[in-house]
């Protein structure tokens, strides 16, 4: 139903703060994935200005690391109904192809792993096929859903400056207002965006208590403590790393020209010598950090736990491993992967239905038997796997080309390539070109059918 002018008022007054203060929530996610972790406080003077400088160098983007871990793993390259062995020439590939969302998808998935949830605009084309795909972040746009478990949103806003707008179910509204947030002028305009839906399809990762969470939130803690830690060995490398000598009883030199003392200079390259025969020279031993070290080390572990994300991700160190090793150092890494395709999927799929049926396919918007296909997620040896599949065909009589698409690296559009120089060799051979003349009779003269 679309809204009426005093519910759009009531949207605008009632939900822009919640909107607002939800936008502010996401935005720290935001800023540790792009490094700009919380900082403590510094007086202004020029000690602590050299701290805070420390600090800065201090700060380790573990989180960024893991989210790029993620979106790196994940690409759709098909749509297609579980019965077709090859990807068909359907009006919703062609819609996610034409909206460039070969590239798009990466910022999709790295949105919804670090705030928990994103978008798929879903509208009008004047370009073929008729619809477009878009990705709006959750930081773009508030959605408000009757029930969570709801396909499309009851209603989405969008503020932009001084203008805020407001989808539904058919209308896309916009209204002027302040900056305080009460409604200058009810002049609303509506134009109709024609999809039947509020054009919004959630993708959304895996759902806590009460909100998907994402990626980011639970590691904000731990990527904190690991930046504590840095910053307190870098102030052992700066200050106490070295052997700090101390001279106790020198008679200090004076300054000819103010008359004041000279404190004798110590350092790691002068010899001292006092003639005080109480006095007293010695060195204080380095802070030894190999304890901070293994903790700072066991906290980069339990942050990868967490995570699920395999420790040479996150640490590059990688020593050794082999195949098997490697695939079960990756297993929980896999399956948080594989959950993901499943949870991003059905958001992918609802758009796409949204977009054949913008379009003019009322076939394809129908089908929920078809669904994306997504590369391979999981790190495999290539040998291991092709003399696997290989024993397959060989032994359980499995199709060929059926084993094409589980060979690590392949892609579908591979296949469908190679399918077709199989075809076009074939056409070529001369055997087959000889056969063909005989199951016609132009061989013999005879009626192959007699």
């Amino acid at each position: 139903m679309p809204l009426t002018l005093p519910e759009i008022e009531s949207v605008i007054r009632d939900y822009g703060p919640k909107a607002r203060a939800e936008w502010n929530r996401l935005a720290r996610f935001d800023a540790y994935v792009a490094g700009d972790h919380d900082k403590p406080r510094f007086e202004d003077n020029e000690e602590e200005r050299r701290y805070r400088r420390l600090w800065e160098s201090s700060t380790i983007n573990l989180i960024g690391l893991t989210v790029s871990a993620y979106s790196q793993r994940l690409a759709v390259d098909g749509y297609r109904t579980d019965q077709a062995d090859q990807q068909p020439a359907s009006t919703p590939w062609t819609i996610w192809r034409h909206s460039g969302m070969d590239a798009a998808q990466s910022r999709l998935y790295a949105a919804t792993f670090t705030h928990g949830y994103a978008y798929l605009y879903v509208g009008a084309s004047d370009d073929d096929p008729g619809a477009a795909l878009k990705v709006v972040t959750a930081r773009q746009v508030y959605a408000h859903f009757d029930d969570p478990d709801d396909d499309w949103p009851a209603w989405v806003l969008k503020v932009k400056g001084d203008v805020w707008t407001i989808w539904d179910d058919e209308f896309e509204h916009t209204v002027p207002v302040d900056r305080i947030g009460s409604v200058v002028r009810l002049r609303v305009q509506s134009v109709p965006h024609g999809t039947g839906r509020c054009p919004f399809s959630r993708v959304e990762d895996d759902w806590g208590p009460i909100r998907a969470h994402g990626l980011v939130a639970p590691l904000i803690r731990l990527n904190d403590q690991v930046n504590r830690l840095t910053f307190v060995l870098n102030l052992i490398g700066e200050h106490s790393s070295f052997q700090l000598r101390y001279l106790i009883g020198a008679k200090p030199g004076v300054n000819p020209e103010t008359g004041q003392a000279v404190e004798p200079r110590v350092g790691p390259n002068r010899f001292l010598m006092i003639e005080n025969a109480q006095g007293k020279i010695g060195a204080l031993d380095p802070t030894d950090p190999t304890g901070l070290r293994n903790y700072r080390t066991d906290l980069i572990n339990d942050l990868c736990s967490v995570a699920q994300v395999p420790q040479h991700t996150i640490t590059g160190r990688l020593a050794n491993l082999s195949a098997e090793s490697l695939l079960a150092a990756e297993s929980s890494f896999a399956y948080r992967l594989n959950s993901a395709t499943r949870s991003f999927g059905v958001g992918i799929d609802r758009a796409l239905r949204l977009g054949a049926a913008i379009a003019g396919d009322p076939g394809s918007a129908a089908d929920r038997a078809a669904r994306v296909w997504w590369q391979p997620v999981q790190a495999v040896n290539l040998a291991a796997a092709v003399d696997a599949w290989s024993k397959a065909v060989q032994s359980l009589e499995v199709p060929a080309e059926a084993t094409w698409t589980r060979i690590p690296g392949v892609t579908r559009q591979d296949a469908e390539e190679w399918h077709r120089m199989r075809e076009e060799e074939r056409e070529t051979d001369p055997v087959t070109q000889l056969n063909r003349l005989m199951n016609r009779g132009e061989v013999t003269g005879e009626d192959p059918a007699a």
